[in-house]
C-alpha cells in the first residue's frame, strides 16, 4: 500500500512506466523507516545522500540562528518527498540544516546511488525530479511571500496559504516558521477569529 501510494503520487506529477513502477514497488528498493516525534532525520555535518517518501506523518527543516533559535524554512507533510535538492544532487555535506519529525512518521528511503541508477535506466526520471523540485521551490516561494509581509499579517496569510499546517504545528513552530514572537501570533490568531466570525454573520 505505501509503495503503491508513492507511485500514484509520482504518476500524478508525470506519467511513469510500468517498469519504474514495478522497480519502486519491488522488494529491496525502498527502505522503510519508523521515526518517533522529535526524532532527527538529518543533522548538520551529515552527508545528504538519501531521499525519503513521507507516507505518514510530517517533519520540519530548520537551521539555528545566532541565538540558537529554530528558523524553519521548509515543512513536509504526508504523501510528499522529503528532499534537500541542491545538496542531494551535488552530493554535498549538510552544514546547517536539521530535519526533525513533528509526529510519529513512516518513511520510505532511497539512496543517491539508487537514484543514479534510476536515471540511467528510466527516461521519466528527469521530468519527475524536475516536478519534485518545482513543488519544493513553490513552497519555499510562498513561504518567502509570507515573510515579506508585515509581522502582524503573516499568520492570516499562513492560514490562507497552508490551511492544514496550522493544526500540525505547535505555537513555537508557527512562530519559528513565520519569524514572529508569541505576542504577534496571539494578535494574529485573534484577528483571524474576528474575521471568521464576521464572515459567518
Amino acid at each position: 500500500m505505501p509503495k503503491r501510494k508513492l507511485t500514484s503520487y509520482l504518476g500524478s506529477m508525470y506519467p511513469i512506466s510500468k517498469e519504474l513502477k514495478n522497480h519502486l514497488e519491488g522488494d529491496g528498493t525502498l527502505r522503510r523507516q519508523l521515526l518517533k516525534k522529535k526524532a532527527s532525520l538529518l543533522i548538520p555535518r551529515m552527508k545528504v545522500d538519501e531521499s525519503h517518501y513521507l507516507f505518514k506523518g510530517s517533519c520540519k527543516a530548520f537551521f539555528l540562528n545566532e541565538d540558537n533559535e529554530e528558523q524553519i524554512f521548509m515543512l513536509f507533510t504526508e504523501n510528499s518527498i522529503v528532499l534537500l535538492p541542491e545538496e542531494f544532487f551535488a552530493e554535498e555535506k549538510n552544514n546547517t540544516t536539521h530535519i526533525v519529525m513533528l509526529e510519529d512518521s513512516e518513511l520510505y528511503t532511497i539512496t543517491k546511488t539508487q537514484v543514479d541508477h534510476i536515471f540511467e535506466q528510466y527516461l521519466e526520471a528527469t521530468p519527475l525530479t524536475n516536478a519534485i523540485r518545482s513543488k519544493i521551490k513553490a513552497f519555499r516561494e510562498t513561504h518567502l511571500q509570507i515573510l515579506m509581509r508585515k509581522e502582524g499579517l503573516r499568520y492570516g496569510m499562513f492560514c490562507d496559504k497552508f490551511p492544514d499546517l496550522q493544526y500540525k504545528l505547535s505555537e513555537q513552530d508557527i512562530c519559528a516558521f513565520l519569524a514572529i514572537g508569541r505576542s504577534t501570533l496571539a494578535v494574529g490568531k485573534n484577528s483571524r477569529r474576528i474575521k471568521n466570525r464576521s464572515r459567518r454573520n
